[in-house]
């Protein structure tokens, strides 16, 4: 199958190659909490176990300065979370431990007192909020459950800038274009500060990867292709010096080696088929990386200003832009849409810098 990106990277002269492992992210399992009860039954869930989590702590004591970046659905439901935790914790070249949280499992009772231990451990949340109010889009019940478990990590210090406890944001498009992280993140900042007096550190806008569900969501409505050369229009050369996958390495629940999270979730698999316990580190260095045409996402122009793979990563390379579009909120309830015409006619009408960002 043609791979129109990498045709676009060798066009550039520039080579995408590992330049150095600042970053390991570790899945610890893919199910969630919400399909597993309801569809799953006794079926046990995909989950990182000792062995390879103990593969995962050596490789990290090997790399130097290193960040570790936490994720999976199913990364809080892992009982072995907390020994990984405590265990990075104490090795003193890890300069960051990151956990993308799901807010609705804070909620469940047998989850509560995750957050006290987070803190403990200054872990690093990164959480995903769809949405800043509550509207005709969003289940009212989960939006507020959200804004529970938000309002509690703040009053316990997080994202309040009096102790070093990071609360960040991930906000992805509902429809099929390109998010505003300027715009948005001052949006966010506004509402949630004044209706709910919530605050937080940084907030990152990603746009949808056309993998997955969102691809066969795509395909379903017919706009796969009008999304792809949208991501292609966009294509920014000069990202290809920042995208993360230079700079980090992925491991599944398995011990497997991917460049990110949406290689493995295409499973598309690091040019080394060695798992993580029989490689170190520095052979990972000077290696290609390994692409295919959802790496547009990541090169994407009007989308991240840096890595939009892990922009929080790189906080130096966003940059906040003014809120210049007074139809913000139309234009949020529009972004469900699935008709593309229909959304580029809607940017047509606002200003040209929102036009231009937007990338219609």
């Amino acid at each position: 199958m043609q791979n129109r990106f990498r045709q676009y990277v060798d066009k550039t002269g520039k080579a995408l190659i590992r330049d150095a492992i600042r970053c390991l992210q570790v899945n610890m399992g893919y199910l969630d909490n919400l399909h597993f009860r309801r569809c799953h039954g006794g079926v046990p869930m995909k989950m990182m176990g000792l062995a390879v989590m103990q593969d995962c702590l050596k490789f990290v004591d090997n790399a130097g300065k290193i960040a570790v970046d936490i994720f999976g659905e199913s990364s809080t439901l892992n009982p072995n979370l907390p020994i990984l935790i405590k265990i990075l914790r104490q090795i003193k070249s890890v300069k960051q431990i990151m956990l993308r949280v799901n807010l609705d499992i804070i909620e469940n009772s047998e989850y509560r007192h995750l957050p006290e231990f987070l803190a403990k451990n200054n872990v690093e949340i990164i959480a995903s909020m769809p949405f800043y109010k509550e509207t005709n889009l969003t289940d009212r019940q989960r939006f507020f459950r959200k804004i529970e478990v938000l309002k509690q990590l703040n009053s316990i210090g997080y994202g309040t800038k009096k102790s070093n406890l990071k609360l960040n944001l991930v906000y992805r498009p509902l429809g099929a274009f390109l998010p505003v992280q300027g715009n948005l993140e001052a949006v966010y900042r506004e509402n949630l500060g004044n209706d709910y007096g919530i605050i937080f550190d940084d907030f990152f806008a990603i746009p949808n990867m056309p993998i997955d569900r969102f691809r066969a969501f795509l395909t379903q409505k017919g706009l796969l292709n009008s999304y792809m050369n949208l991501l292609i229009r966009n294509f920014d050369v000069a990202k290809l010096d920042k995208v993360m996958c230079r700079e980090q390495i992925n491991v599944d629940w398995r011990g497997r080696l991917f460049a990110c999270c949406f290689n493995q979730m295409v499973r598309l698999p690091a040019v080394t088929f060695k798992p993580i316990g029989k490689i170190r580190p520095e052979d990972l260095l000077g290696l290609s990386i390994e692409t295919d045409d959802h790496c547009f996402g990541c090169t994407a122009g009007a989308v991240c200003r840096g890595s939009s793979s892990y922009s929080w990563m790189n906080p130096e390379n966003k940059k906040v832009a003014p809120v210049n579009c007074r139809q913000f909120d139309e234009y949020n309830v529009l972004q469900s849409t699935v008709n593309l015409r229909k959304y580029k006619s809607y940017c047509e009408r606002l200003c040209g810098s929102c036009r231009q960002s937007r990338g219609c």
